[in-house]
C-alpha cells in the first residue's frame, strides 16, 4: 500500500502549455507534469530560477491525474508589449520606462471549466514529505495559478494524502471524503459528463487498470531558468 497525496485543480480558465512554436501558444488537454510542479514550488515558496530545487521535485515526484473534465477551448489573440532590452525587470512600471518598447502578437489557448485531480508519489526524499506539501498547498508562499497568471484557481487545493494499492482506487478515497460543498460536486460532475473521465501517470506508479496506451511529453524539468524541458514517458486509460 502507498500514500499519496491528491488534490484538486479547477478554474474558469486554465491553460497546460505543450511545445510552442513562433506566434502560436498551444494548451494540451491535461495538466502537464511541469505545471504541476510549478503550483507545488509557488506553494512551497520555490523561486521559479532555483533550477536545483525545481529538479529536485521533478526527479522525486510520481504525478498521476484523474482529468474529469478536459474544458471548452478558448483560442484569444493576444498583444503584448515589451521592453526591447535584454534587462531584468522586476516590476511592469519597469518594463514600461524601458528606452525602447516593442508589440508581440500571439495566439494562446485556454481550457474553460477544465477540472482534473492529481496525485503524487514519493521517491525516498529526506528533503520534504507529502505532509508539508500538503500544508504548503493550503498555504502557499507565492501565488499559485493554472498555467498562467491569468488563471486562477476558482476552488481550493482540499490536498488530502490517501492510502491506496493503486492510483484509480486512490482518486475514488479521494473523492468519497472530499470536502468540495455537495452542491458543488454535482456542478463538478455535470463538466465531468461531458468527457470519459481518463487516467494519466508514469512508471513507478501502479494503476489498478489493465487497458493503456503510451506518449511521450517533453514536460520534465531540465532547467526552469531557461524554459528547457525534457521527454517523459506517459500512460493513460479510462478511467470508468
Amino acid at each position: 500500500m502507498q500514500e499519496y497525496l491528491i488534490f484538486t485543480l479547477y478554474g474558469p480558465l486554465a491553460s497546460w502549455g505543450g511545445i510552442a512554436v513562433g506566434e502560436y501558444r498551444p494548451s494540451l488537454s491535461h495538466p502537464t507534469k511541469s505545471a504541476v510542479l510549478g503550483i507545488i514550488a509557488a506553494a512551497m515558496g520555490i523561486d521559479r530560477y532555483d533550477d536545483e530545487n525545481h529538479i529536485s521535485l521533478d526527479s522525486n515526484i510520481y504525478l498521476g491525474l484523474k482529468v474529469h473534465s478536459i474544458g471548452e477551448l478558448l483560442r484569444d489573440y493576444h498583444t503584448i508589449q515589451v521592453p526591447a532590452s535584454k534587462k531584468t525587470h522586476g516590476t511592469r512600471k519597469s518594463e514600461m520606462s524601458d528606452e525602447k518598447i516593442e508589440t508581440i502578437l500571439s495566439q494562446r489557448d485556454y481550457r474553460c471549466d477544465a477540472f482534473s485531480s492529481a496525485a503524487i508519489l514519493l521517491k525516498a526524499n529526506k528533503n520534504f514529505t507529502l505532509q508539508s506539501i500538503a500544508e504548503k498547498l493550503q498555504q502557499p508562499v507565492y501565488m499559485p495559478y493554472l498555467g498562467r497568471k491569468s488563471c486562477t484557481p476558482a476552488l481550493p487545493f482540499d490536498p488530502q494524502i490517501v492510502k491506496s494499492d493503486d492510483l484509480k482506487t486512490a482518486f475514488s478515497l479521494y473523492e468519497k471524503d472530499s470536502r468540495i460543498p455537495e452542491g458543488l460536486k454535482g456542478t463538478l460532475n455535470g463538466l465531468g459528463k461531458k468527457n470519459l473521465s481518463t487516467l494519466y501517470w508514469e512508471a513507478g506508479i501502479e494503476p489498478g487498470i489493465s487497458n493503456f496506451a503510451r506518449i511521450v511529453m517533453k514536460d520534465r524539468v531540465l532547467s526552469r531558468k531557461n524554459w528547457q524541458f525534457r521527454d517523459r514517458v506517459v500512460y493513460y486509460g479510462g478511467a470508468a
